[in-house]
């Protein structure tokens, strides 16, 4: 994970995010689901290296993202 640019990094799971927005109905929610479940993957690999003080915005940030993905599949 060191070797990956930050910048590339963001935008391309800003795009992710966009697509699954925009994308309409269940696929725009199952690429959402995906996303969500490498982002909780990633998370959890990191978790004893994560502040403290950071970790309660990490899990508000997947709990918004897995809504997210809810909405759209409904």
């Amino acid at each position: 994970m060191s070797r990956l640019n930050p910048t590339g990094v963001f935008l391309a799971t800003l795009l992710v995010v966009l697509l699954g927005l925009l994308i309409p109905g269940p696929a725009g929610g199952v690429l959402l689901l995906l996303l969500t479940a490498a982002v909780i993957a990633l998370a959890a690999a990191v978790w004893r290296a994560t502040p403290a003080a950071l970790r309660p915005v990490r899990v508000v940030m997947i709990a918004l993202l897995l809504a997210a993905a809810i909405w759209k599949l409904v």
